[in-house]
């Protein structure tokens, strides 16, 4: 019974860190959020970024195909991003994408023709 009550604390201050950090991210600049259901084809990380490329026909003309996240600006969500994505592409299953919609926002090694900087990101089960 002890070693539950300090699991369900240590949750829970996990889950207030969480929290209280989420502010500080959502302070950038960004254009409009788009949601976008991405069955990604290839996951590549540097040490400066990682880029995402989505398979299929984008539902929009001029949807882009390819997102781009800094890392060495967002190192934890870099990683995070990474292995949401690997996970995703290993069992077949589309993420969803949340990016920022204004190319000026586009971090370096992201084209504005077909890119766009990634805010965040989330894998759905079946």
């Amino acid at each position: 019974m002890i070693i539950i009550r300090a699991l369900l604390a240590a949750a829970a201050a996990g889950l207030a860190a969480l929290s209280a950090a989420a502010p500080a991210a959502a302070q950038n600049n960004n254009g409009p959020e788009v949601f976008f259901k991405c069955n990604v084809s290839l996951v590549e990380v540097f040490p400066s970024k990682v880029s995402l490329v989505c398979n299929g026909v984008a539902p929009k003309p001029g949807q882009p195909n390819q997102f781009v996240l800094d890392a060495v600006k967002f190192p934890t969500l870099a990683t995070q991003v990474a292995t949401l994505a690997s996970t995703a592409m290993a069992h077949r299953m589309p993420i969803n994408l949340i990016y920022d919609s204004l190319a000026a926002n586009n971090p370096p090694g992201c084209g504005a023709g077909n890119c766009r900087k990634i805010d965040g990101a989330n894998f759905q089960g079946q």
